[in-house]
């Protein structure tokens, strides 16, 4: 396959030339042999619904692979394609995305129509008020991309479960835990 003979590293820096791309299969033997939580974020597919469907399921199919100790989230900008792995996985817990200019008054509705009980908003925009309304709604709420310290102390105290970030490694120990 051409993605596994890809080289993923070299952007990085010249020590990581040749470093691969795992499969999915890899991937999950990773999470399992190292008890890891993971969100996979699905992607738009633009090769046709066929094909999305088919690439779906296959997902869907491999990901029941995950050891039950390990937590799973599947989130995506994509309603269908959520709502597509929704209905092939109910057990595994999904979350939608939204852009700062996507989370407007059908937010619910949109998240309601996925299965999702999660929100993953852009943290550029988002206010006190918002994340006390999500709360409110009853939605667990994890926050991208957040590589300000200060910024994910406050987030944390208006009440968000979680932060994505770049720069987890200068979190304090009590966040990386969480």
């Amino acid at each position: 396959m051409e993605v596994e003979s890809a080289d993923a590293g070299s952007w990085f820096g010249p020590e990581f030339t040749g470093q691969r791309i795992p499969t999915l299969t890899q991937l999950i033997d990773l999470i399992n042999a190292d008890g890891l939580n993971v969100n996979f974020e699905l992607k738009p597919y633009l090769g046709g619904d066929e094909r999305a469907a088919k690439l779906i399921d296959g997902f869907a199919a491999e990901l029941k692979r995950v050891s039950p100790t390990s937590q799973v989230i599947v989130s995506s900008f994509n309603a269908s394609m959520l709502k597509q792995f929704k209905a092939l996985s109910p057990e595994t817990p999904t979350a939608i995305l939204f852009k700062r200019n996507q989370l407007n008054e059908n937010w619910a509705a949109v998240a309601d129509a996925t299965g999702s009980k999660i929100i993953h908003p852009d943290v550029r925009g988002l206010t006190q008020e918002r994340v006390r309304k999500l709360k409110q709604a009853g939605y667990q709420l994890n926050v991208w991309t957040v590589n300000n310290l200060r910024t994910a102390y406050q987030l944390f105290n208006w009440g968000v479960d979680g932060v994505f970030t770049d720069i987890s490694h200068r979190f304090p120990e009590a966040f990386r835990a969480q």
